[in-house]
């Protein structure tokens, strides 16, 4: 299991693995919410403006880079990934792929194909036309 990214919605990319993010999490969390606040609302929150986090994140390796290589290569990826979005306004956000307590969205997209009744009914027509 690992961390991915979405950009306003859409599948952006492979983050980490679960230690990778946490580290880098520690990392970003410890920074000065002054001076990289996208940043530590990323690592914080999960979420983060695209333009403001690009900013930062650049900012925040060079002048405080985390001590441990994974969360330099955690950083990198996340700008690599940033790269090719042109609006800075919009939403990153770091998922382990799992909906959060409380989710009431809708669940239609969930459910088993053979749960649906038009392929049971299909299902058993066709099993009447071989008999």
């Amino acid at each position: 299991m690992g961390y991915y990214a979405f950009i306003d919605t859409e599948y952006a990319g492979d983050v980490s693995s679960n230690f990778g993010w946490f580290d880098f999490a520690d990392w970003g969390e410890a920074l000065d919410k002054n001076t990289y606040p996208e940043l530590v609302r990323l690592c914080l929150e999960g979420l983060a403006e695209v333009g403001p986090l690009r900013r930062d994140l650049t900012a925040a390796l060079k002048a405080n880079p985390p001590a441990d290589a994974g969360s330099i290569e955690v950083g990198e990826g996340l700008l690599e990934i940033m790269q090719p979005v042109t609006d800075d306004e919009a939403i990153i956000l770091i998922s382990d792929g799992t909906r959060p307590e409380g989710y009431e969205g809708d669940d239609d997209e969930d459910e088993d194909y053979e749960d649906d009744e038009d392929y049971e009914e299909e299902e058993y027509e066709e099993e009447e036309e071989r008999l």
